[in-house]
């Protein structure tokens, strides 16, 4: 079921900050049968075209973000589905299963509801799966304290490295470097990720700080850690050193699910929205000449909420558009009102 005004054309802009204060929903989205389904995962493709999210009722949605619409359900009921992923093929992901004797990894053609393979070797539940922006390899973590490589073409994985349990993956944007990070150690390790071999240094992070997603900004600047438990942090992609707080964070509760995350980067790496507790949606500028010395300040408070009638316990922003959604047992498309 979808409300709220036409979904119009998206338009490549300029970020500014008042343009970022203009979004608001423009399409809505939720399960006419059962409208309090929890999604749990969502994701863009690389053209900002599609996002496709995962349900606790084992169904992998698809949105066309151009023009408003529902593009299609493909059911899981067998295996289930979460952490959903694309690939670089038109329409295709990859995702982890929640239900069966092993934790497999499904790669589907959502065009054909085909299912294309499943890889196998955790053999635990799966944290976190990443796609190489540049490659058609992924990289997984599960709850077995292994974190594996794999290749689309091979069902078996291509390199596996001990971890921590409640691990999670993300790589920089040039798809060279691994962050493998541990909500249960609190620390943050980086890896080449051609050979699988770490940096000397293993990022130290705050005592009780929970975390789960962690996003390398588009200019490879940042390093963003989305918490569950308040305020997010903010890394030097560079340097591993802690920048900023992202202050003001609201907890949004626990659905007794797991979710992707809060909070994400602006395509241009020069802002970062997140999904509030209160509500609503929170906006921080990561540009020092909006600050005094022309330097980002340790704690970085938001600019103005972005009111909505939501619970926007995942937060994604759209790729290569000015679009970004909001999603929980509803999808939310946002669009800005200012700039155009």
């Amino acid at each position: 079921m979808s409300r709220s005004r036409p979904q119009e054309p998206l338009k490549q802009a300029q970020f500014t900050k008042e343009v970022c204060l203009s979004f608001r929903v423009s399409k809505s989205f939720a399960k006419e049968k059962e409208p309090d389904t929890i999604i749990t995962s969502m994701d863009y493709d690389d053209a900002g075209r599609y996002l496709v999210t995962t349900s606790v009722d084992d169904t992998i949605s698809l949105y066309d973000s151009v023009t408003g619409r529902s593009a299609g359900v493909t059911n899981s009921k067998k295996y289930g589905c979460h952490l959903t992923r694309f690939t670089h093929k038109d329409r295709c992901c990859v995702f982890s299963t929640t239900k069966g004797p092993d934790s497999r990894i499904g790669h589907l053609d959502i065009t054909k509801g085909a299912f294309l393979r499943y890889y196998t070797g955790h053999d635990a539940q799966v944290t976190s799966i990443e796609m190489n922006p540049r490659h058609d390899t992924f990289v997984s973590a599960a709850m077995d304290d292994t974190v594996k490589m794999w290749d689309l073409r091979a069902s078996n994985a291509q390199a596996t490295v001990p971890s921590a349990a409640e691990t999670h993956v993300s790589m920089d944007p040039s798809g060279q470097v691994l962050c493998i990070s541990s909500a249960r150690e609190g620390t943050a390790a980086f890896y080449v990720l051609k050979t699988m071999t770490q940096f000397d240094r293993t990022v130290k992070l705050p005592d009780g700080f929970l975390w789960n997603k962690v996003e390398f900004s588009n200019d490879n600047k940042f390093i963003l850690f989305s918490s569950v438990n308040g305020d997010h942090i903010l890394l030097d992609a560079f340097e591993f050193t802690l920048v900023a707080r992202l202050c003001g964070v609201t907890v949004i509760p626990s659905s007794g699910f797991p979710h992707t995350g809060s909070a994400s980067f602006t395509p241009d790496g020069k802002y970062v929205f997140s999904g509030n507790g209160n509500g609503n949606v929170l906006l921080w500028s990561l540009k020092k000449e909006d600050y005094e010395n022309n330097e980002l300040p340790h704690d970085i408070h938001p600019l103005a909420p972005l009111e909505d009638d939501v619970t926007p316990r995942m937060l994604l922003f759209n790729p290569k558009h000015m679009q970004f959604t909001t999603a929980d047992t509803q999808v939310k498309m946002w669009l800005p009102t200012a700039g155009f």
